[in-house]
């Protein structure tokens, strides 16, 4: 029997260490009053979604063949429908128990010791820095280095729109060496084809689906409207193919319009008027994806808390709207890994996490994977198939590898990002050459984006080339880029202003973050939270405490209850350390406090 809308819900969440040794953790729910068992299928990336019906709930888990009841009672219903299991503690556990039977070089020990990394914290206010400070271990000289702070607000950068700059553009591309680049990546920019689209009101209407085809019905380009109801279609850029009679289906919804006489709104002023009204957008998606090569040094570390900042300056400006963050870390071939994902999520701290996990290393060749980074940002990143901004950041210092098979990959989704409403903005880091410079204007151009580049006004990093053909005023990056995704994002989606205490507090994210042990649990929530933190302990715990990254407690209990209830109101945005305390055994998560 179908559940109807009212009494089902679309439980979602992530499991962390989903898997280890090879060996899968399993989780499932039982309904208590019905004693229905669902089973969470959990993919690659640690995510589930199953709908399921109304009510209260036990979790049980297995691992090793051992099955546990992990959560006595948990309710399910439409203002608590995400579910967060972080089994590291039991992975540290078992790694603890191999190194119980087994010699440990001193070496290993004292390393073990100084590999501890501190997250980043999040600023209060824009005005405020976010800081990054972390502990290494140089593992070959065995020299532990001092704390460094990397501060967001530090890397400068401008920007350049060449769609708006048309004229620009060709003037520049008749420049033999810059027109030669077209033939060397492939993408022939030279033919502009823009459609504005319009509300009965005559207001641009924004992310609109428009796909192009021939007289034979055939898709020949896909791309959506931008916040000022523009679309651009590249069908020409892969090939030199004249298409006559050409037809235009825009889609809205489950509504699709099509026009067969579209020759006398191509970049024109006159625009296709729909009989539609403008829509609420309450989804903005952001992706970052990044090259953690080597190359990158010193300026990945500042640009972790610059990506930091941005999100949580987003989060404050944006409140009325379901923010989705998710990021991609890419290296090269026969590096320690080619691609790190973190799909989208509404919960900001899973990227948060991501992102300050991750550090530059390997390379070697000037060229990346950048083919098989955009493979994943686009089919693993999980953008969502509604009609809402969604912008990709590509930070990097080189381009993709100069073969056919890596060539066809940056063709094949950079066309797809465009049919998906995908707007990639490239950020050019120290040691791009012009050749890179071209190609990832020309993957903006195609999707409708622009181009970013750091500058060396921050004596930060190796040196930046001076952009090609056209540069704004030099500014800080992460100025810049809260600049671009309100820009991007912008429109009358929500009146921020009248929004009350009452629903600030539904806006929460009521994400349960469950910490497991080896015989107990806790769970804590929301995360991110902004004005009441709960936590709750499956035993009697000894002692509970929440500090900051210095380490300075700012709340410490030793009362024996199940339940806590913290007030984070006065303190700053910024990431946290929970521990759980009960006998020999400690249970650590982060909590992130956003106001």
């Amino acid at each position: 029997m179908m559940l109807s809308k009212a009494q089902s819900i679309q439980l979602t969440g992530h499991v962390l260490t989903h898997q280890f040794q090879n060996q899968p953790i399993k989780v499932w729910i039982q309904n208590i009053k019905t004693l229905k068992i669902d089973t969470l299928k959990i993919n690659a990336y640690g995510q589930f979604e199953k709908q399921i019906q109304i009510g209260t709930y036990k979790v049980y888990y297995e691992f090793n063949k051992k099955k546990e009841l992990l959560i006595k009672e948990m309710v399910f219903d439409s203002k608590n429908k995400q579910l967060s299991l972080n089994f590291k503690s039991l992975e540290q556990s078992t790694i603890q128990n191999q190194i119980k039977n087994k010699p440990v070089s001193k070496k290993i020990e004292e390393v073990s010791k100084y590999k501890s990394i501190v997250t980043p914290s999040l600023s209060r206010s824009a005005s405020e820095d976010t800081e990054v400070k972390e502990m290494s271990v140089d593992i070959e000289k065995h020299e532990t280095k001092k704390d460094q702070t990397y501060k967001a607000g530090q890397i400068t950068a401008g920007h350049w729109r060449d769609l708006d700059h048309w004229n620009d553009w060709l003037i520049t591309n008749q420049d033999p060496k810059v027109l030669s680049y077209q033939k060397t990546w492939g993408f022939k920019m030279q033919n502009q084809f823009r459609i504005l689209i319009e509300d009965k009101d005559g207001w641009p209407l924004p992310f609109v689906k428009m796909i192009l085809k021939n007289e034979t019905n055939q898709t020949i380009w896909a791309a959506h409207s931008n916040q000022n109801g523009e679309a651009y279609f590249w069908h020409n850029t892969f090939d030199s193919s004249v298409f006559n009679n050409l037809i235009l289906e825009i889609h809205q919804h489950q509504e699709v319009k099509t026009i067969k006489n579209i020759k006398s709104y191509i970049n024109s002023k006159k625009a296709i008027r729909l009989n539609k009204s403008k829509e609420k957008i309450n989804t903005l998606e952001i992706g970052f994806v990044v090259d953690a090569t080597g190359s990158m040094g010193d300026e990945i570390n500042f640009l972790k808390s610059e990506l930091i900042d941005v999100m949580n300056r987003v989060q404050k400006k944006n409140q009325c709207l379901n923010i989705k963050t998710g990021s991609v870390f890419y290296k090269d071939k026969y590096d320690d890994y080619i691609t790190k994902t973190s799909p989208l999520s509404s919960n900001f701290a899973n990227t948060i996490q991501f992102i300050s996990e991750q550090y530059a290393g390997g390379g070697g060749d000037f060229p990346e994977a950048v083919d098989l980074a955009m493979e994943a940002a686009i089919n693993n990143l999980g953008w969502s198939q509604t009609q809402n901004p969604k912008l990709l950041f590509l930070l990097l210092d080189a381009p993709p590898h100069q073969n056919k098979e890596s060539i066809e990959k940056i063709h094949i989704y950079t066309q797809k990002a465009a049919a998906l409403g995908i707007r990639i903005i490239p950020i050019a880091a120290s040691g791009i050459n012009q050749s890179t410079e071209f190609l990832m204007k020309y993957m903006a151009m195609c999707t409708n984006g622009e181009y970013v580049y750091i500058t060396d006004d921050s004596k930060i990093g190796n040196s930046h080339i001076k952009p090609t053909g056209g540069e704004s005023k030099v500014t800080f990056l992460n100025d810049l880029l809260v600049k671009i995704i309100n820009n991007y994002n912008k429109g009358n989606w929500c009146d921020e202003e009248n929004l009350n205490d009452s629903q600030m507090i539904e806006q929460d994210d009521q994400t349960k973050e469950f910490i497991i042990g080896n015989q107990w649990n806790f769970c804590f929530m929301p995360n991110p939270a902004r004005y009441l933190v709960e936590i709750k302990v499956s035993e009697m715990p000894d002692r509970v405490q929440i500090s900051d990254l210095n380490g300075k407690i700012l709340f410490e209990s030793e009362t024996k209850t199940l339940n806590y209830q913290i007030d984070v109101t006065q303190w700053n945005s910024g990431m946290y350390v929970v521990r759980v305390f009960k006998g020999q055994e400690q249970l650590t998560g982060k909590l992130i406090v956003m106001h």
